[in-house]
């Protein structure tokens, strides 16, 4: 481990490689709960002096997302397809749009496949929402610290083991193959349904933990004020109400 650094694999099928890491580039702004007990600190914008006893830590000339220190770690779900090797996809993630375009695909007019994939989507949420840290907090339990309610790393790759073969098993969707395509540059051609599927719970995960506050919040008693989860979940719910891509896209960012 170098400086931290964390992937591991979550699944490997018929080529395909499914790691969660942190070795994104994309930081996020940190919009934590600095201050919960509203004590007198020094406003957490980088560069700034003045005090302040909010609970988020800024001061009144600090109110934006961008005012906040990044996250010291960007957590993402990296997808390796066959004849590649990590380094050409160290920070390759399946787009949300396009891993909920795959599945609206799959299920089409067929309301079995429709029920069994929302069915998948709730658990996800049940399992995950307001457990998982943010992304900092996720990465000092990635060094060892112990943090009471927390799903950290291992937990989350057991979690999402799990779920996926409760409601997609190795044994009935092993051979699924869906179209594919090309994402971000890399070709992608037949891709396993298990692969995109796992691909979905992992964009809940790293999206509550890199850009929520649900965790903080529960733990503090407070309310939050960003819960990402719900991006990727409202692309899909999106896309399956029959919106297009484009239009989920432009919904999502409001």
């Amino acid at each position: 481990m170098v400086n931290g650094d964390y992937n591991k694999e979550v699944l490997s099928e018929e080529g395909f490689i499914v790691e969660l890491s942190n070795e994104g580039e994309l930081k996020k702004h940190n919009p934590n709960f600095y201050n919960p007990q509203r004590i007198s600190l020094k406003c957490v914008s980088p560069g700034c002096e003045k005090m302040t006893k909010a609970t988020y830590g800024t001061c009144g000339k600090h109110p934006k997302l961008s005012d906040y220190p990044l996250h010291t770690k960007d957590w993402l779900g990296r997808t390796i397809p066959p004849e590649k090797s990590r380094e050409d996809c160290k920070t390759f993630a399946l787009p949300h749009s396009q891993i909920s375009g795959l599945l609206i695909d799959w299920i089409a007019n067929d309301s079995e496949k429709g029920k069994k994939v929302d069915l998948f989507v709730k658990d996800i949420l049940k399992e995950f929402h307001g457990k998982i840290p943010n992304a900092s907090l996720m990465q000092e339990i990635n060094l060892g610290k112990k943090v009471k309610s927390a799903i950290g790393p291992e937990d989350s790759i057991e979690i999402s083991r799990k779920l996926l073969e409760k409601h997609f098993s190795l044994k009935e969707y092993g051979k699924v193959r869906l179209e594919g395509g090309k994402f971000k540059g890399i070709e992608m051609k037949n891709i396993p349904l298990r692969v995109v599927l796992l691909n979905l719970i992992l964009a809940f995960v790293c999206e509550e933990s890199n850009r929520g506050d649900s965790f903080s919040a529960k733990q503090a008693g407070l309310e939050p004020r960003y819960a990402n989860m719900f991006m990727p979940l409202a692309i899909y719910l999106l896309r399956r109400e029959g919106a297009t891509d484009k239009e989920a896209k432009m919904s999502v960012r409001g």
